[in-house]
């Protein structure tokens, strides 16, 4: 029975792409401005709401949900960008 069972451990193919994929989450975190990533830190890193972004980083909240917008959305064509196609 206990061979049956699922093995909860990610095979060595996925262990190296969910390792590739926090390399390049890194090196494109360090392309964004430091407002952007002060930002993203807070929120996605440390738990932080955006009221308390804003309070942390002395803005509106406005200001942190657009500065937000503009983070994920460079991030998201950083990445794009180094994607490999298959």
């Amino acid at each position: 029975m206990a061979l049956s069972l699922p093995d909860p451990a990610a095979d060595p193919e996925t262990a190296l792409a969910t390792k590739d994929a926090g390399r390049n989450l890194r090196r494109c975190l360090m392309q964004l401005s430091s407002k952007h990533t002060e930002v993203i830190d807070l929120v996605y890193y440390h738990g932080k709401t955006i009221a308390e972004a804003a309070e942390v980083l002395g803005i509106s909240e406005a200001t942190v949900k657009t500065r937000m917008f503009y983070a994920r959305r460079k991030l998201a064509q950083l990445l794009g960008a180094t994607m490999i196609p298959a």
